[in-house]
């Protein structure tokens, strides 16, 4: 991940500046998740789109234009594989989370995988999003953000 990009995300999650969001990058107000603040770390634009959520009911999203292709590409790199990810996987435990049980049983609800020892809980391969939706705070995705990606430059030229 580039130098730069990192710390500056990291700053902005640890900043309080930002209110968390659930279940979209940004609701249009001060509301964001991980990766949405990512994206006004890489000072994107906003577009409005009226969508509808599974139970079929209209609401607001707000995502910058041609997500996937720039800033995921480009500042997540060699993190970010593929555009179909909502984030790059990264490892956790319980350790990790002020109140663990409540980001387990959350990460549990969307599928993802728990493994269970004597004092603690473990999960390799969990996405930003689904941390972000499982109640985990932005100072404690910032922690593992810092961790688990590495700082490295790209010379990036834009084509897939």
């Amino acid at each position: 991940m580039d130098p730069e990009i990192k710390a500056n995300w990291l700053a902005a999650l640890r900043s309080g500046e930002y209110t968390q969001a659930e279940g979209q990058l940004h609701d249009g107000g001060n509301k964001y998740c991980c990766l949405g603040v990512l994206c006004v770390v890489g000072e994107l634009e906003w577009q409005r789109y009226d969508v509808l959520d599974l139970d079929g009911k209209p609401y607001l999203s707000f995502l910058p234009p041609l997500f996937a292709r720039t800033i995921f590409k480009e500042a997540l790199y060699p993190h970010y594989l593929d555009e179909g990810v909502n984030s790059p996987p990264v490892a956790v435990s319980s350790s990790d989370f002020a109140d663990a049980e409540k980001v387990k049983t959350s990460l549990e609800r969307y599928g993802e995988l728990i493994v269970q020892d004597d004092a603690a809980w473990y999960a390799r391969s969990v996405n930003l999003t689904s941390l972000n939706d499982a109640g985990a705070t932005f100072k404690e995705i910032a922690n593992i953000i810092e961790r688990e990606f590495i700082t490295q430059r790209l010379e990036f030229n834009g084509s897939s």
